[in-house]
């Protein structure tokens, strides 16, 4: 009981200074615990930079001008190492402010902070400036570099130095609708509210581009507070443009602080105008080859196709989706890519309505259009889809350029209901020649089946004058509710497509049945795009479907029948939610060939 805390402290004493041991084994406990030791301080320094913080920077305008403040904003992904020092920044740049905020959340059960450091700054001297690397501790951020302009002070100053209205367009010189960015700005070195009239421009198009912005400059060594506001003019007409005036009524505070009546602060009116600008607006140069003139300042396009390995079985259709998208013109502007596809007779085509779309950015507007065209083909084999060029004018490069996508090669593999069923012939007891008039006394009907067919007529007029009458007064109380997604009066327009596709299966006309299918199909299913009509006709009218198209697209095509589509469509059109009227459901057919 009394040896064993002398041993206890006998062991903790070894462990802060070991004891000198000469036996082997005693040297080998060393010689480990020294091992360990370096061990332990290699891994810490390994592991030591996983741990760091990643900080990044980014600025809110680059390039920005001389005298004018810019937003240097620090973000950190996790606590640094220490509190940033930012006196690096000093020898080109001055600090006007600064702040800290902080952010904690927990996504899927995982915590994560962001810490962000915001400083105003201005730069002391126009050029390509070093942001340097700002340590956190043992942190640090990256260099950054930033190009600051040389700027004059333009506008016109309105009765004292403590407001200014400018503005200003660039370019100056530019081409029959191209864009130009109109800035207007409003310096001020005491509180105020004004009226800021919109710009007034002959033969232009004007868009006000996203919000209005804030920030300081230095003017004459002065500082102000700067309101801007831009706007994207494209000119509709080549020659001399002018700009006007633009007016601020502004309402600033009375000299001396005193008070108006009934205790107001003492308020004076000030108005100011700018300079008008004038623009010279060229015409479309001779250089310009293409159809529809396209200035922007860059243009993208782009196709996509689904099933992306360009294979369908026969009378499947390929969707392709084109989008262009350009800066500096509006949506208008961009062209009918349905159009610039060069038409070909091996593939039909069926698009969609386009889809533009305009974003308003500080730089000015940036507009898309996407075009779907479903391509449908029914003959095996290899097919090629035309290349795409569509040419356009590089306004910062000031050359004619084309956007292009190349051809592709399109592959329809055979369809198992194509090569299951070839067209049907016509009933035996039926010719087509009764569907046709004779002349002369062939075909021309008995009297006693002439006045019967007449009293059948008058009976069937009678019943249908009948039914709109009942209709009228509250019949209409007896349909179901529509089916959702279909528009009011799409069954009698669907009714009307049937009678068109009857006509034309009588005919025997397959161009027609087709159109008359289309139509169907819109009235049928109005809520989907024009591929998902045609898939659904597919899955619908089976080998039909294939048959018909096969008759359309096929180089020497045969007779076609059109009773075995109407035999399968009597089947496809009558709707089970549908509630039934008179002697047929609203949609059911009669035989095409009555016995």
């Amino acid at each position: 009981g009394i040896r064993q805390p002398a041993a206890q402290a006998h062991h903790h004493r070894r462990l802060i200074w070991p004891e000198p041991v000469d036996t082997a084994r005693g040297k080998a406990a060393t010689a480990l615990r020294w091992f360990s030791g370096w061990l332990l301080a290699v891994l810490i320094a390994m592991a030591n930079p996983l741990l760091a913080a990643e900080i990044q920077l980014s600025l809110d305008r680059n390039p920005v001008p001389i005298n004018e403040s810019f937003t240097l904003t620090f973000t950190a992904d996790a606590e640094p190492d220490g509190d940033p020092d930012f006196s690096p920044l000093e020898d080109q740049f001055e600090i006007l402010n600064q702040g800290q905020s902080s952010q904690f959340s927990i996504i899927n059960g995982k915590a994560s902070r962001q810490v962000t450091w915001q400083l105003q700054v201005i730069a002391k001297q126009p050029g390509t400036l070093q942001i340097p690397s700002i340590a956190f501790g043992s942190d640090r951020s990256r260099p950054f570099s930033v190009t600051v302009t040389n700027g004059a002070v333009r506008g016109k100053q309105g009765g004292e130095a403590s407001l200014y209205l400018e503005a200003e367009a660039e370019p100056k010189n530019p081409y029959v609708q191209a864009q130009v960015i109109l800035t207007i700005r409003v310096l001020s070195r005491v509180a105020f509210s004004g009226d800021l009239s919109q710009p007034e421009i002959p033969d232009a198009v004007v868009e006000k581009l996203d919000e209005d912005r804030e920030f300081v400059s230095l003017r004459d060594g002065v500082q102000f507070k700067v309101n801007e506001r831009r706007y994207a003019v494209f000119p509709q007409k080549s020659g001399r443009l002018t700009i006007g005036p633009i007016n601020l009524t502004a309402q600033l505070a009375a000299g001396g602080g005193g008070y108006g009546p009934f205790f107001r602060p003492s308020t004076r009116q000030q108005r100011l105008h700018s300079d008008p600008i004038d623009l010279n607006v060229r015409p479309i140069p001779a250089q310009f080859t293409g159809r529809q003139w396209l200035p922007a300042a860059s243009l993208m396009l782009d196709d996509q196709w689904l099933p992306a390995e360009l294979k369908v079985p026969g009378g499947e259709p390929l969707t392709r989706t084109l989008t262009v998208k350009a800066e500096g013109v509006t949506a208008g502007m961009l062209p009918d890519l349905a159009a610039a596809v060069p038409a070909t007779g091996e593939l039909k085509q069926y698009p969609d309505q386009p889809v533009t779309r305009e974003d308003k950015t500080a730089t000015g507007l940036v507009s898309q259009r996407q075009q779907k065209t479903a391509l449908i083909a029914t003959r095996p084999g290899g097919y090629t889809a035309p290349a795409v060029e569509i040419p356009w004018w590089n306004t910062r490069t000031d050359k004619l350029e084309w956007a292009r996508l190349p051809a592709r090669t399109l592959t329809v593999l055979p369809s198992p209901a194509m090569a299951a069923q070839e067209p049907p012939p016509a009933p035996a007891a039926i010719h087509t020649e009764d569907l046709r008039p004779r002349g002369g006394n062939e075909g021309v009907p008995a009297p006693g089946w002439s006045y019967g067919l007449a009293l059948f007529l008058g009976l069937g007029w009678l019943a249908t004058a009948l039914a709109w009458w009942h209709s009228r007064r509250g019949g209409a109380n007896l349909d179901a509710p529509s089916e959702p997604g279909r528009q009011a009066g799409s069954v009698g327009n669907e009714s009307r497509a049937l009678k068109a596709l009857e006509r034309a299966c009588r005919a025997q006309d397959p161009g027609a049945a087709h159109q008359a299918l289309l139509e169907w199909a819109a009235q049928r299913w109005p809520e989907v795009s024009t591929a998902s009509r045609l898939e659904r006709l597919g899955d619908v009218l089976g080998a039909e479907w294939a048959v018909l198209n096969r008759q359309l697209y096929a180089a020497e095509p045969n007779a076609w029948q059109g009773a075995g589509l109407w035999a399968r469509i009597k089947t496809a059109s009558t709707p089970s939610d549908r509630p039934k009227r008179g002697a047929h459901a609203a949609g059911e057919l009669e035989p095409l060939y009555k016995s």
